[in-house]
């Protein structure tokens, strides 16, 4: 697609929002990392996104997600956007580049898989252990992520998936109830990372999701250095979403860079 905003300004303030609310901050990054989601409203791909709904009977699991970036973004946009997508019988890939002349700036990645109603069922995460700890793993623990808050990142990423939004809709596929997305979550990962080491911006996140974490819920972040650079800059970490009964619903691999002012 050429010529396509990849965010505005005022949509780009709006995504802040949701995102940074349950973080308790006010401010982070100009275009948070997971805005191509928004890109999934556009006329021009709507045979891609319909590859996304599952088969009737059947519901759909988030199971990897993979944003990466080469600088900052912000919201003038990207003058081109290459959307490329594959989908079987029981899943779906998409993938989103974002392009300056030759330049890759941004790219995401989703990949789904459509499951029975007792496979959802089936899928119970695995339990946070200490062990996963270092003495310098740092800690967040967000406030309640509510109905009206998914409502609103449902509206600016255009997910029309019911089983955020009705707890019938979940239930009939497996789930106790709405759950959070998966990409929103990721998102508010990224404002818990710049908020817990300032000075950095997020250039990869690769997120596995184990579990669903119901709407209404908060979420614990246990952030865990993995790299360092000589000026004490965390490069590299892995972060544990954490529910509240210490499931881990996501496990994220980020890199990081300093903001250079």
């Amino acid at each position: 697609m050429r010529g396509v905003r990849l965010v505005n300004e005022e949509a780009a303030r709006d995504l802040r929002a949701v995102l940074a609310a349950p973080v308790g901050v006010e401010t982070g990054p100009d275009v948070p990392m997971i805005a191509p989601a928004m890109l999934l409203g556009a006329p021009k791909i709507r045979e891609l996104t319909h590859a996304m709904t599952p088969p009737e009977g059947l519901g759909v699991v988030h199971e990897a997600q993979v944003f990466q970036r080469a600088a900052p973004i912000y919201p003038e946009g990207c003058p081109e956007i290459w959307i490329s997508g594959e989908a079987a019988a029981m899943s779906a890939r998409f993938d989103f580049e974002i392009q300056s002349g030759d330049a890759a700036l941004a790219r995401m990645q989703t990949r789904l898989r459509f499951v029975s109603f007792e496979e959802m069922a089936a899928i119970q995460g695995t339990s946070f252990s200490s062990r996963f700890e270092t003495s310098q793993t740092v800690w967040h623990v967000t406030g309640a992520i509510g109905a009206e808050e998914v409502l609103s990142y449902l509206a600016l990423s255009h997910d029309g998936n019911p089983i955020h939004s009705d707890d019938n809709a979940a239930r009939a596929v497996g789930l106790p109830g709405a759950v959070l997305p998966g990409m929103m979550l990721c998102g508010v990962c990224e404002y818990a990372l710049v908020q817990a080491w300032p000075g950095i911006w997020v250039r990869e996140m690769k997120a596995r999701f184990m579990a669903s974490v119901p709407v209404g819920a908060s979420v614990r972040f246990a952030m865990v250095p993995r790299k360092t650079d000589a000026d004490g800059f965390v490069q590299m970490a892995r972060v544990f979403a954490v529910t509240s009964e210490d499931i881990i619903a996501a496990i994220m691999d980020v890199q990081t860079e300093p903001v250079i002012n």
